[in-house]
């Protein structure tokens, strides 16, 4: 099937960045080499989460600073956040912020970096100061990720059914006839045993 690499609501940039609901708004270098990206949502309405009203009404917008994987050097993410009003007026919550799957709420680093500091960790024998230098977070975070990746591991095999962890001789001997103390072989025989 046939799919555009750009379509209308992507440019260059944005395709490039690859960050999924994302499009880029600017790119700048700071002064230590390394690019400060500035990224938006595409959408342009949002449910409220307490009570369910979709709105289009943006309060406001804010920056967010977001850790993202480096690229040529190290990259620091400025979201430019909507702040969304309710249109709700009996609603208690008057104004709510967005969030993504690649941003989840009170986030400051991205799912993909998350997942790249994981499997840098889990994947080699690798000092977690030198993962850390490499992504550009500090240590604790690092271990934070490495951490938290275990522990969901751990959940989920608890979830699992419980293996067979050993046979003993009734489980894997089920060709032999077991009685009064004879047992049949090939021929026919019946031997004591």
């Amino acid at each position: 099937m046939f799919k555009p690499t750009v379509d209308a609501a992507s440019d260059a940039a944005s395709v490039l960045f690859n960050l999924p609901e994302y499009r880029v708004l600017a790119v700048t270098r700071d002064e230590r080499g390394g690019r400060e990206v500035f990224i938006e949502t595409l959408v342009s309405e949002a449910g409220c989460p307490s009570c369910g009203v979709v709105t289009a009404r943006v309060d406001q917008r804010t920056m967010q600073r977001v850790r993202d994987v480096p690229f040529d050097g190290q990259v620091t993410v400025w979201w430019v956040k909507k702040r969304w009003r309710c249109g709700e007026s009996l609603c208690g919550k008057a104004t709510f912020t967005e969030h993504t799957d690649q941003v989840p709420p009170y986030a400051r680093l991205t799912t993909r970096l998350k997942e790249r500091i994981v499997t840098a960790l889990s994947g080699q024998v690798r000092c977690v100061d030198a993962v850390a230098a490499e992504l550009g977070v500090s240590w604790p975070t690092a271990m934070r990720q490495l951490t938290r990746a275990a522990a969901a591991n751990a959940e989920r095999a608890a979830a699992r059914p419980a293996l067979v962890y050993s046979l003993g001789i009734d489980e894997h001997r089920f060709r032999a006839v077991r009685g009064t103390g004879t047992s049949t072989t090939r021929g026919g025989e019946s031997s004591r045993g």
